[in-house]
């Protein structure tokens, strides 16, 4: 088949995988939609602590603050430091230093809780103890009720040991609902969790979960709590960009009864020296751009003279900007169930063979044997059969799908990009191409697994290495530098080592940074919020390469001037399809946001680009060493 009929058959089929994907993607754009709750929640021990510092009642405080917002709290398990500095009705001692009598017999060193027996706090906590640590013993001596735990002093210093019953007691007077934080202990597991917390749902109003502790509490035994979240109406408070060991666990167990939570440790905004301002804009953009329906807020303990005057400032700010984007501040439910489309599979199916179609056009001549018609018919079949069998069945066939659709779709907008000779129209090409390979994916995974962040599109970094590796391989083929071979042949100029190197770290650095926000540097940070100020949506940072690279290829091919670091330029456009076809992938971003965010980056990439054209023209003739055609 000639190129121009194999062009033909391409742009049919990714015409009709656009038509196919957004009849597929109506679900999802729908629930993203309707879902405009968002719930303002703050931890009952920081609302007693900014209550004491204003001199006020924590019910008074809690009144005020619900009409700033506030629709929840945070009850947290207490540990043994927590008892030992007296937030709790019971005690915490070692048997040996018990002051009552005590059987004979019980190790010295074994943690023993007690209490008054008459204080229905004391006796719900034992309830409590008891199902949480199966191996404890209850004993009695006069008006105390003590439960000795299978645990030694320095084991229950660190655990979650029992409920914050003054929390729980305060949020039930309130009408609060309740979000439970249980901590990891020593020696107990899943069904010890679970159960203890069922007991907890009896007497008090918990609409959720939001595990405390490096590790999930009970891990790694999760199914159990998993069931319970799933079985008795709760959902699960799913935090962002925390490494909690247990916790991705948890969130399968858990689906589809998750709410992704949002908030800013203490230690962040300390390193960090992130502003007051700069936290209310986290928030908002969390909910605006990534689905957060819950928000944690604390006080800002940067500023500790007046931290009450302060969270009131933040909390009617935060406020104002949600209700300003048409939030309602209301205690979230978890999102309905978005079912997995056979279209959407269907749709990337058909622009995965458009994407090939083209490629193999462009390839085809290099690669007799392989590309051939008897090649090509064997591939084609390949991934048909791949399409065929993730429409009905997902899993492994639709991961494949996406990650081969990703990769080649990101190369092919590259090279689309890089044969027209007018920059910006090259561009503008390249990024449609990228955007229907980028649509079906968004169909495809655009189902409430992923859009909850259960699963993960598994083809982030391949989309970010092969597009690079597309344009290298198609210059080297098609001889885009006739010196090339010649450069092959030679030994190599320092010059080209350098920047051989630097382009390789570059684009390793790129793929390991990949949603590793550890690895972004603070002035990229400082750029990155300053665009959003501006643009409501930012463009991704590669796109603010890519497209520059773009322009200024063009406008130094046209002169002569490439040289031969020309290249560098090539393979560094690609970075912006790569990114934009990447945004697509983000399944938690409501898709309207995406196809914002790409056109931002198109728009400000290209002005990038001309404002960098302009520049060099000004100043080539101030230049000394360049070579005129």
């Amino acid at each position: 088949m000639s190129r121009p009929s194999l062009s033909k058959l391409s742009a049919a089929l990714m015409l009709a995988a656009l038509v196919i994907s957004a009849l597929a993607l109506i679900p999802r754009v729908r629930s993203e939609m309707g879902d405009r709750n968002v719930g303002l929640v703050c931890d009952y021990r920081d609302l007693t602590s900014l209550a004491r510092e204003g001199t006020l009642s924590p019910g008074a405080l809690l009144r005020e603050l619900k009409g700033l917002g506030l629709g929840g709290i945070l009850v947290s398990e207490l540990t043994g430091k927590d008892l030992l500095a007296g937030l709790s009705p019971v005690r915490l001692s070692p048997v040996r230093d018990l002051p009552f009598k005590f059987p004979q017999g019980l190790p010295q060193d074994r943690a023993v809780l007690f209490g008054p027996a008459e204080d229905r706090g004391v006796q719900l906590i034992a309830r409590y103890l008891e199902a949480k640590f199966p191996a404890s013993s209850r004993i009695s001596s006069g008006a105390n009720l003590a439960v000795v735990l299978p645990l030694g002093m320095s084991e229950a210093s660190d655990g979650g040991l029992v409920p914050d019953v003054e929390g729980l007691e305060f949020a039930r007077a309130n009408g609060l609902p309740i979000i439970f934080r249980p901590s990891p202990c020593v020696g107990v597991g899943g069904s010890s969790v679970a159960m203890a917390v069922e007991g907890l749902m009896e007497a008090y109003p918990i609409r959720g979960i939001l595990p405390a502790g490096l590790s999930v509490a009970g891990y790694p035994d999760l199914e159990p709590l998993g069931a319970l979240i799933r079985g008795n109406g709760l959902f699960l408070a799913q935090t962002e960009f925390v490494k909690q060991v247990g916790m991705s666990n948890l969130v399968k167990e858990s689906f589809p009864r998750v709410i992704p939570i949002h908030s800013v440790v203490k230690d962040e905004v300390f390193s960090k020296n992130i502003t007051r301002e700069q936290l209310v804009e986290r928030m908002v953009r969390a909910v605006h751009e990534r689905s957060v329906r819950l928000l944690l807020v604390r006080p800002y303990d940067l500023y500790p003279a007046d931290r009450l005057g302060s969270f009131r400032e933040d909390l009617r700010h935060l406020s104002s900007s949600l209700e300003a984007r048409r939030y309602h501040l209301r205690f979230p439910s978890p999102k309905g169930d978005v079912p997995r489309s056979w279209l959407g599979a269907l749709g990337a199916a058909l622009a995965l063979l458009g994407v090939w179609l083209r490629l193999r056009a462009r390839f085809a001549p290099h690669f007799p044997r392989l590309l051939g018609r008897l090649g090509s018919m064997g591939i084609l079949a390949a991934l048909g059969t791949l399409g065929l069998l993730a429409i009905p069945f997902g899993g492994l066939p639709m991961r494949l799908l996406g990650a081969l659709l990703g990769a080649l779709g990101a190369s092919e907008g590259a090279l689309t990009a890089l044969e027209e000779e007018n920059p910006l129209r090259g561009a503008m090409r390249g990024f449609a191409v990228t955007a229907v390979a980028g649509l079906a994916i968004g169909a495809m995974y655009g189902f409430s697994f992923y859009m909850l962040r259960v699963g993960v599109f598994s083809g982030v970094k391949l989309t970010l290495v092969v597009p690079p590796a597309a344009v290298l391989l198609n210059d080297l083929l098609k001889r885009v530098y006739p010196e090339g071979r010649e450069m092959l042949s030679r030994p190599p100029m320092w010059g080209e080592l350098l920047v051989a190197s630097g382009l390789l770290l570059a684009l390793a650095f790129m793929a390991i940074r990949s949603d590793n926000t550890a690895l972004v540097p603070q002035w990229e940070l400082t750029l990155r919020e300053w665009l959003e100020r501006a643009l409501l949506v930012r463009p991704r940072t590669k796109e603010l390469i890519g497209y520059p690279c773009l322009f200024l290829y063009g406008w130094l091919s046209r002169r002569g001037l490439g040289g031969r670091f020309g290249e560098v330029l090539r393979i560094g456009s690609s970075l912006a399809f790569a990114s934009a076809l990447n945004s697509f992938c983000h399944l938690h971003t409501p898709l309207f946001l995406t196809l914002l965010r790409g056109l931002n980056g198109l728009w400000v990439g290209s002005l990038l680009g001309f404002a960098g054209c302009l520049a060099l023209s000004l100043s080539l003739p101030l230049l000394k060493g360049v070579d005129r055609p």
